[in-house]
């Protein structure tokens, strides 16, 4: 099959371009999601098991 725009190669393009220019993002992103899900599992677990 004949493909007019190759979008895999343009996407690809832009998904690399942003690791290289955002990565600080992308690890903020990272680090507070972590602390929310350690923050949640801490809090769930100090749930008496009585409770449930």
């Amino acid at each position: 099959m004949n493909r007019i725009i190759d979008l895999g190669k343009y996407i690809e393009i832009g998904i690399n371009w942003l690791e290289r220019n955002f990565s600080f993002l992308w690890g903020a992103i990272d680090d507070s999601i972590s602390w929310t899900v350690n923050i949640m599992n801490d809090l769930l677990l100090s749930i008496p098991f009585g409770a449930f």
